[in-house]
C-alpha cells in the first residue's frame, strides 16, 4: 500500500503539484491476485468542494474502466465491507 500525497501547495509564490494525477486517491494498493486499487478517504460527514469531486468521481471511473477498484471510505469498517462485497477475505487477508 502507498499514502498518496495529492494536492497543491504554495511554495515561493508559485503552486506545486504533488503528483501528476488529477483525482488520485489517497492510498494505491495491490490487491492480492494483483489487482489494482485506489483508495479515497474521506472524514465521516466532510464535505469536497465540486471541482475536487468531479476530478475524484473520474479517477475512480478511470481506475474502474480499467479493471481496477475504486473505493471512497470514511472508516477502516466501511474499507473491510468493500473489499468483503467485492470478494476479497479481509479476515484472513488472503
Amino acid at each position: 500500500m502507498i499514502r498518496v500525497n495529492s494536492g497543491a501547495a504554495m511554495i515561493e509564490g508559485r503552486y506545486v503539484r504533488f503528483n501528476s494525477e488529477d483525482g488520485c486517491g489517497d492510498l494505491i494498493v495491490c490487491l492480492p491476485g494483483g489487482r489494482f486499487c485506489s483508495v479515497e478517504a474521506k472524514r465521516p460527514g466532510g464535505r469536497t468542494d465540486p471541482v475536487r469531486a468531479a476530478r475524484q468521481a473520474a479517477h475512480r471511473q478511470r481506475v474502474r474502466k480499467s479493471g481496477g477498484l475504486a473505493l471512497v471510505v470514511s472508516s477502516l469498517d466501511e474499507l473491510l465491507a468493500e473489499l468483503t462485497a467485492a470478494g476479497y477475505d479481509v479476515k484472513s487477508r488472503a
